[in-house]
């Protein structure tokens, strides 16, 4: 057999391969093919089809550009055969879906995107909530590695070990770094960055590491109240224990970590903290040697901490504090019952403070700055079963007593319709339990009796944990949403001279500071940014690679919703079993172990498994992908309807558009190819999805409807290309393809629409009610079909709506469904800000700010086309109708 008859038969056999989609397998028939026949022409060409289908454009456009030279060099050329014009396409399209953009422009973009495109739809309450005490076990998330087989408990539930499973669920170092680093985000009130410090400092060998903590919050209040404590806790650790300078920080700390009402001394000695770091942050000082602080945010420091000082002092007396918080308590007391598990005293001591608030301190500190109220207490003993003596702690505690103002936020105070709904209903008594497990319990004292003995052993351990380690314990402090802290860490754009300081003077990060992880803790974190879908995008990238990296998770605020944790990325990601999450994410996750129907409610495990793309082969192949890429875009941009007054249930949907395009980035690098992204994208910009994914029917997404396999049906995307066609304009820098020109705007700028007059969502809390802005052509709806609209505008949306059995088909004006799509346009990614001008003047005046396409605006307003903002739970209408034309076109996008 010839050489030429034997690469044929390779060829042949090759091409079967390839057209069963084993495209590996395929490549390796053309690569011996090509090496048997060098000069050939054909396996060249098969490589660069091959090799184009699974991704890898550069070598398809070399095997192209090979296979054209061999056969320019040949007698019988013909530039215009459909063989070389085949190659010649090959190599406009390798070039299309090669990475595009230099670093540079990458960087650039990922900045402007940031401080430009929302990631989240606004809410008709933008104050963020505080608060300012958790109610999650403090968890230590280190632990050493010879006890990495150790059964452990968690939140009081026995974690059983798993023969697949090496570690309990802490965190357990690796032997060989010189540096462990913890992210936590949504750090709240820093119960399990101390909790973790004890368990370093308990733990620690001879090997002397160093410890970093990078904490963060959304919430300027929470972290500047970690500021004060731990400051507190630093001066606390150069003091003889014992003293009574030592008890006098130390029942401070406990004052003003769990108290709503405290003694004048420790709000004395709160106030003195307050000022050092006042004085710090005013001379642009670190206020702590163990605290990393940026310039950036000291103004928003400064504003909280003066409040504590001046406002927070005056805007609620502590009558009304006491007031509020009895009646809060008392409700919560009544959903737990006698569900602490207390020493006798320190149920009795929970008893006085459900009539009285007050909580008491070490006996010596009573004698000596409040001997009064140590009088009462005494009588309160004595008299165990007389309510009077309770009465007067009460009536004392009200006149001689101080707020505690550092769990006061004025700002989300201001914010409050109803005032009544500040949160001062936390019980302190879960201190008892919530910072006691087997290790601490081994502490002194062996048998606490008050609920002092349970916090003071606690920031006790804290403090000498700070003196043990010393130098070699670091906090950073990120003031911020967290997604967008993990992306300025994961791709260094936090210290940078083109953006993102605030200050005339850019700031750097310390080089000696992480930017990746070996351990991340959201604690409830996912039930406000899209769940388990911003968990695998934005914090599972920043782990360290390795076997021992986990993120740690929970989402307790809708944690019944979830029945397994299955159902809770089939709501969120479309995602029904272990290996497609693998597939689509490069995270895996250990199976919970849990005895109640709320698994959610445990932190759950997840690792991320490699940085690398993925072989071809272990990819989800293109039919299963497109699939499900379809679907989730349709889960970003048209939510099902939620009922918002299931407080507890409610599936939160906050993200924009604009995390589709920050998805398909990464899909890339996990190894899925640039054209089949393209394609997907195309087809929702053009309109031409066929597709057997459809978009939500429930809410949440069950597993069995994630897998389902609806017929082929060619679905609309008419309301979302405006806002998609914008968005892949703006994100085109991080794109991995090129899209043809004639699908994008030519020019886009930001538009100003007056909020005239106040908004309304039907919904007990404002602050979890989104908006998404809706465009219409109000002669594409009959009279009927507008007021149908106004009251659920999903209906209109879903490209879908009338399959499933029991919707029927709303009135549409007479026009078909298509023809009255092609008249609708949504665009979550708005910003609210507060009016200016006239428009402020006026009642509920303010401003809808969006960036829309020039030529989609010229042709709405000629068209008459009106906008209003709608709620996205209800898809209903929640503001006035405006019209298009009197937006006010403002920057252009450049």
């Amino acid at each position: 057999m010839s050489s030429e008859e034997e690469s044929s038969i390779l060829r042949e056999e090759g091409n079967a391969l390839y057209k069963s989609g084993d495209l590996s397998e395929a490549i390796s028939k053309y690569r011996q093919a090509a090496k048997i026949t060098p000069n050939d022409p054909a396996p060249y060409g098969n490589l660069s089809a091959a090799y184009l289908e699974v991704g890898q454009y550069r070598t398809c456009r070399l095997m192209a550009e090979r296979a054209l030279m061999l056969r320019k060099q040949s007698d019988d050329f013909d530039e215009a055969s459909p063989q070389v014009l085949k190659l010649q396409q090959r190599i406009v399209k390798a070039n299309a879906h090669d990475d595009v953009a230099t670093i540079e422009d990458q960087r650039a973009c990922r900045i402007k995107l940031m401080k430009e495109v929302p990631r989240y739809r606004p809410k008709m309450n933008t104050s963020l909530e505080f608060y300012h005490v958790g109610h999650d076990q403090a968890f230590n998330m280190y632990n050493s590695a010879t006890d990495k087989m150790k059964e452990g408990k968690l939140f009081g539930t026995a974690f059983k070990q798993n023969k697949a499973i090496a570690r309990n669920q802490e965190f357990i170092p690796d032997p060989k770094e010189e540096l462990v680093s913890f992210f936590l985000a949504g750090v709240g009130d820093a119960r399990n960055m101390f909790r973790t410090i004890i368990g370093i400092s308990d733990t620690e060998n001879t090997d002397k590491k160093s410890y970093h903590f990078t904490i963060n919050d959304i919430n300027k209040s929470a972290l500047a109240r970690d500021i004060v404590v731990v400051m507190l806790v630093e001066e606390l650790m150069g003091l003889e224990k014992g003293t009574d300078e030592y008890l006098e920080v130390l029942s401070t700390i406990y004052f003003v970590y769990v108290a709503v009402i405290i003694p004048q001394y420790a709000l004395d000695k709160m106030q003195a903290t307050i000022s050092k770091a006042l004085n710090a942050l005013e001379s642009r000082q670190q206020p702590s040697k163990l605290l990393h602080l940026y310039e950036r945010h000291y103004a928003e420091y400064l504003k909280v901490l003066k409040s504590w000082q001046g406002e927070a002092l005056t805007v609620l007396t502590t009558k009304e504090v006491f007031k509020l918080a009895k009646q809060q308590v008392s409700q919560m007391a009544m959903m737990i019952g006698d569900a602490l598990d207390l020493p006798p005293k320190c149920k009795a001591e929970r008893n006085l403070y459900l009539t009285s608030l007050v909580l008491q301190p070490p006996k010596r500190m009573l004698q000596k700055y409040d001997p009064i109220m140590l009088k009462e207490l005494q009588d309160c003993a004595n008299r165990p079963q007389t309510n009077t003596p309770r009465l007067k702690c009460r009536d004392y505690l009200l006149e001689n007593w101080k707020v505690n103002t550092t769990m006061v936020d004025v700002e989300w105070y201001a914010s409050l319709g109803d005032k009544d709904s500040i949160d001062f209903g936390h019980d302190p008594f879960e201190a008892a339990v919530k910072f006691t497990d087997e290790d601490m319990k081994a502490r002194p004292p062996a048998k606490p009796q008050c609920l002092y003995d349970y916090v003071s052993t606690f920031f006790s351990a804290v403090a000498d944990a700070f003196g043990k380690l010393g130098g070699r314990l670091k906090v950073e402090v990120l003031l911020g949403d967290c997604v967008d802290v993990a992306e300025q860490l994961r791709f260094d754009l936090f210290s940078s001279e083109d953006g993102l300081d605030s200050g005339n003077t850019p700031e750097v990060r310390p080089k000696y500071l992480p930017n990746s992880f070996d351990c991340v803790h959201l604690s409830n974190v996912p039930d406000y940014m899209n769940g388990n879908l911003s968990t695998c995008l934005y914090f599972a990238p920043l782990l360290n690679v390795s076997p021992i990296s986990c993120v740690l998770a929970t989402c307790l605020y809708n944690s019944s919703s979830w029945p397994t944790l299955e159902s809770f990325h089939a709501e969120y990601q479309l995602i029904h079993n272990k290996k497609m999450l693998e597939q689509l994410t490069r995270v895996g996750y250990q199976e919970p172990m849990y005895n109640d129907s709320r698994p959610m409610a445990d932190y759950i495990i997840y690792d991320y498994l490699h940085s690398r793309p993925f072989h071809f082969n272990d990819l989800l192949p293109k039919t299963q992908f497109l699939k499900w890429l379809y679907a989730l875009f349709f889960r970003i941009v048209l939510p099902f309807n939620t009922n918002l007054h299931e407080q507890y249930t409610i599936i939160l949907s906050p993200c924009t558009t604009s995390i589709f395009f920050r998805l398909l980035a990464q899909l890339r690098t996990i190894g899925y190819p640039s054209h089949w992204l393209s394609e997907a994208v195309t087809a929702i910009l053009t309109s031409k999805i066929t597709t057997t994914a459809r978009p939500p029917r429930a809410s949440p997404t069950t597993t069995s409807a994630a897998k389902r396999e609806h017929a082929p049906k060619r679905l609309s995307t008419a309301p979302f290309v405006h806002e998609t066609s914008v968005l892949a304009k703006q994100f085109a820098p991080l794109l991995p393809f090129k899209l043809a020109p004639e699908i994008l705007p030519k020019s886009i700028s930001r538009y100003t629409f007056p909020v005239t007059k106040p908004l309304s969502i039907d919904a007990p809390v404002q602050n979890v009610a989104a908006l998404t802005l809706l465009f219409w052509d109000p002669k594409a709806l009959s009279e009927g079909a507008t007021r149908e609209f106004y009251g659920n505008a999903r209906r209109f949306l879903d490209p879908s709506w009338g399959e499933v059995e029991g919707e029927g088909e709303t009135e549409a004006g007479g026009k078909g469904w298509k023809e009255v799509r092609e008249k609708l346009g949504v665009f979550g990614g708005v910003v609210l800000e507060g009016g200016e001008g006239e428009a402020g003047k006026r009642e509920g005046g303010r401003m809808a700010k969006v960036w829309l396409d020039d030529e989609v605006v010229e042709r709405m307003k000629f068209e008459g086309w009106v906008w209003a903002l709608f709620g996205v739970a209800s898809w209903a209408i929640a503001g006035e109708v405006g019209r298009v034309e009197e937006g006010v076109r403002g920057e252009r996008w450049v």
